[in-house]
């Protein structure tokens, strides 16, 4: 087991750590509110990140997503994804994989630009239940947001969104992470490091629990009824 020093140096957001990263070869590092780091080759893998960092990632595992696309939908079976980017490749592997094995079938579509979203809405429209949006920013941006989420409504077509401020847009319902759990994570991950376990060892920890939002006006819109149980647990708009 290599020791460190007891410094430690911790990162919030991507972009901080991006650019101080090359800075900081020798001394542990350790992020937080961290979104797609294998992407965006941050760290070489979710199990052992390399290196000399580890953290907490905001990256819901797909088959959470999975479960509860069941129990929002529980006559889903078809889940719709829209991706650009060649980086989302590998994890669109994974993430049909982890479709199958809660018994649902995705359906990707590819796009070159933003001049594909549209018919790619159309095509999914027909041959899947529900679209789940991923962290693809070839396809979900400040440009895009609007013409996506008209579409969803205009056609009945469920919006799981990627983060809450999806729904309050209106997208039909999304997932969010607890950031009281990825605080208490962090801690103790900083507390292993400081005992002198070598970073680059330890997993990449992404939320194990997580909160629901719903749009209310936006389930009326689409004539789904939400069950009070989640109703009473949900973030509502």
């Amino acid at each position: 087991m290599q020791l460190f020093n007891r410094t430690l140096l911790h990162f919030f957001q991507n972009k901080a750590l991006k650019v101080l990263l090359p800075e900081f070869t020798e001394t542990p590092i350790l992020f937080s509110v961290v979104l797609n780091p294998v992407k965006l080759k941050l760290i070489d893998s979710w199990t052992e990140p390399g290196s000399n960092l580890t953290g907490t990632a905001l990256n819901i595992p797909y088959n959470i997503q999975f479960e509860w696309i069941k129990k929002v939908l529980p006559d889903a079976t078809r889940v719709g994804i829209i991706y650009k980017r060649e980086s989302s490749n590998q994890c669109l592997e994974k993430a049909a994989k982890a479709a199958k094995r809660s018994g649902l079938k995705l359906v990707s579509q590819k796009i070159n630009g933003i001049k594909d979203i549209l018919p790619a809405l159309k095509n999914l429209s027909k041959h899947s239940d529900i679209l789940l949006g991923i962290p693809d920013l070839g396809v979900y941006n400040r440009k895009t947001l609007k013409q996506i989420l008209l579409f969803t409504l205009r056609n009945r077509m469920p919006f799981m969104g990627i983060s809450e401020q999806y729904v309050k847009a209106g997208a039909f319902f999304s997932l969010f992470v607890d950031y009281k759990e990825q605080g208490e994570s962090a801690a103790e991950m900083a507390e292993t490091i400081f005992k002198g376990l070598n970073p680059a060892g330890m997993p990449v920890k992404r939320p194990d629990n997580v909160k629901l939002a719903i749009n209310q006006k936006t389930a009326k819109r689409l004539g789904i009824k939400v069950t009070p149980e989640f109703l009473k647990n949900a973030i509502l708009y």
